[in-house]
């Protein structure tokens, strides 16, 4: 049989610590994701653009 685990709660003093560094692992993490998500869009739009524009040159058609 599994035992549980016990944790120690965190004193009224270290609970305040322990959200600050929660909400600040939060924020970085999401701006790091913000900065990669829009790199990836970028990048994706460049390939794009330099796949579909000369392709687009090269047809009498359109």
């Amino acid at each position: 049989m599994i035992e549980p685990v016990m944790q120690e709660r965190p004193d009224p003093g270290s609970y305040a610590d322990f959200v600050a560094r929660k909400v600040a692992a939060a924020r970085a993490s999401l701006q790091a994701g913000l900065r990669y998500d829009h790199a990836v869009v970028e990048a994706h739009f460049a390939a794009l653009r330099a796949r579909t524009i000369p392709d687009r040159d090269r047809r009498p058609g359109r």
